[in-house]
């Protein structure tokens, strides 16, 4: 079987070895005797039967002075504890608030740092997009010169066709020119023969000279076509 009355046998132990006795531990002591008598009889202190209504009337009248003394004299003590409990539970209340507050200083700073990469990339992007729009206008001038170069092109061989028709007519000339004895006669005029002569010449170096200028234009555009493809 359970020994019964532990707490109140322990509490009394310790008291018997000690010598002071303070007002808590006297409290104690009746808080055990009430929890053993309740572990005992599975009935709450308060709700005990009554042997002798007078005596338990008595005795309860007593109890009562007693705590209604030590209850008036303990006041300012109970009321500053209550003051700390207070203030401590203030204090908690506070903690938790600067807690919140902390957080959402942290999130309102986090928002503003995201704000903030937002705006440099939408920066960046309208760099981008003026980087884009301006290379469109390079190469949209790149093609008006190709164009303008292209026609430049068939213009040089129409020409050069041209020079080469005038050159085989004035050959066709000079040569008919030979045939006829008038011109024979005039061959032994210095002044006329040399004077063709430059013209032959004048017409050859035109030709080599538009002949080059085709070639450069052809180069260009090869070049430009190499350019676009890398």
């Amino acid at each position: 079987m359970d020994e019964l009355f532990l707490k109140t046998k322990s509490t009394l132990k310790i008291l018997e070895e000690r010598d002071e006795i303070y007002l808590e531990d006297v409290l104690g002591l009746f808080l055990d005797i009430c929890s053993d008598a309740a572990e005992k009889t599975g009935v709450p202190a308060a709700l005990l039967p009554r042997k002798d209504e007078k005596a338990a009337a008595m005795k309860l009248s007593q109890v009562g002075k007693l705590y209604d003394y030590l209850l008036n004299s303990s006041l300012p003590s109970i009321e500053d504890e209550k003051r700390k409990q207070m203030l401590q539970t203030l204090k908690a209340q506070v903690g938790e608030k600067e807690t919140i507050v902390q957080k959402a200083q942290e999130e309102e700073r986090n928002a503003r740092e995201e704000l903030l990469r937002t705006e440099q990339e939408a920066g960046h992007l309208k760099a981008e997009a003026i980087k884009a729009r301006e290379e469109t206008q390079r190469l949209e001038e790149q093609i008006r010169d190709l164009e303008a170069f292209l026609a430049e092109y068939e213009s040089g061989k129409e020409a050069l066709k041209e020079q080469e028709s005038y050159g085989k007519e004035l050959l066709r000339a000079w040569n008919q020119g030979l045939s006829d004895p008038y011109v024979r006669e005039m061959k032994r005029v210095p002044e006329t023969a040399a004077s063709l002569r430059a013209l032959a010449e004048e017409f050859e170096s035109k030709r080599e000279a538009l002949c080059e200028a085709v070639e450069d234009l052809s180069r260009m555009y090869q070049v430009y076509l190499e350019e676009q493809k890398g």
